[in-house]
């Protein structure tokens, strides 16, 4: 989960910043070095420890690690190290449900209730559109009084991992704002999207992102969160200490996938090439809107000057407990920086802050 009450603000002034970044690449640096340059300072500096992968093209220009994924056994960060996707598992969900929206099962402008036998009254207002759009009006589900971070203890870890469980226990409450008017980011959305997914298909959200997704592309370390033995990375909050249990396997679809930054990476690119998709869709399904603080549907999508151009970005970020993970892609330049941390003090704050760390890496990256 990630909260992004600032982030409209921030674009607004990016424009103008952005400019100011104009000719700062040095052609002499022209490969994967020059981003690892700027990584190894941030590390050093004590403010970075984590891996990176960058794909040009679809190769990787740098696949590194900086760090320890787990201090207490000393084991170190690689791309190839197990860690939680927090909310980029927003995007596999937007995913499937365009893959509905494909085969003409799911309609964009339809109302929840539709898909929901038993939903709530609100739902005869929402559509499917307003939930991957986090323009609902729900409130964010950590911030209510019904919802006990990590989640009921009263509840089994069975009935958390289900999508619809999750979206009946803590997200029925009608939205407090009209559907369709404003932005407001939380997970409550996703919870009802796979739970929609779950009814109409049958299957689990997990059984369609591995058959519909990571079997085709290849990605062999996806795993949804489950109770028992967790062997991702492990996070560190304010003053390094180790974090409380995140409960990770309740977050679903919303922020319940597992896997390699290596194969979100991959995943990141065949979403933007729409490799799973017909174009017109991903187009759809990736288009930002700028009174919407530039979200899309599962994604943030904007087009920012950058070193004297007009770049479009295709966003997202993830962050449960100690773990931020940060994936953003430049579709028109097949460019993808793919980024994940357990230093409580990284920032990755996107390509809208032209002087910060991510956008000092995508510079490095773009150097002919």
């Amino acid at each position: 989960m990630t909260t992004q009450k600032t982030r409209s603000t921030l674009l607004a002034i990016a424009l103008s910043l952005a400019v100011a970044m104009t000719g700062l690449s040095n052609p002499a640096l022209a490969d994967g070095g020059a981003a690892r340059s700027v990584i190894n300072d941030e590390a050093k500096a004590g403010l970075f420890s984590g891996a990176v992968i960058i794909l040009k093209n679809g190769k990787p220009i740098l696949d590194h690690g900086w760090g320890l994924a787990d201090r207490a056994t000393g084991r170190r960060w690689k791309t190839s190290t197990p860690t939680r996707y927090a909310s980029v598992t927003k995007q596999i969900t937007a995913l499937l449900v365009f893959q509905e929206v494909q085969a003409g099962r799911i309609d964009l402008a339809a109302p929840l209730s539709r898909y929901i036998k038993d939903a709530p009254a609100w739902a005869n207002t929402v559509t499917i559109e307003h939930l991957l759009r986090h323009t609902s009006g729900l409130r964010e589900a950590d911030t209510g009084q019904s919802y006990d971070f990590p989640f009921h203890p009263a509840s089994s870890a069975a009935e958390l991992a289900r999508p619809l469980n999750q979206a009946t226990r803590i997200c029925s409450d009608a939205p407090v704002t009209a559907p369709g008017t404003q932005f407001q980011y939380g997970d409550c959305e996703y919870f009802w999207l796979g739970a929609v997914l779950e009814q109409l298909t049958g299957q689990s959200w997990d059984q369609l992102a591995q058959e519909r997704i990571a079997r085709p592309l290849g990605l062999k370390s996806w795993v949804a969160a489950k109770p028992g033995r967790d062997t991702t990375a492990r996070g560190y909050v304010v003053g390094d200490k180790l974090e409380p249990s995140p409960g990770l396997w309740a977050y679903s679809t919303a922020a319940g996938m597992t896997g390699t930054l290596k194969d979100v990476a991959r995943f990141e690119r065949a979403l933007v090439r729409s490799e799973q998709l017909d174009p017109k869709w991903t187009a759809q399904m990736l288009e930002g809107r700028p009174e919407f603080q530039s979200h899309a549907m599962g994604s943030w999508s904007y087009t920012l000057p950058f070193d004297g151009q007009d770049i479009r970005f295709v966003e997202r970020q993830g962050w449960v407990g100690g773990i931020r993970l940060m994936v953003i892609s430049l579709p028109d330049e097949d460019l993808v920086l793919a980024m994940v941390s357990n230093d409580p003090d990284t920032r990755f704050d996107g390509a809208w802050n032209p002087d910060g760390f991510v956008s000092r890496v995508i510079r490095a990256s773009r150097l002919p």
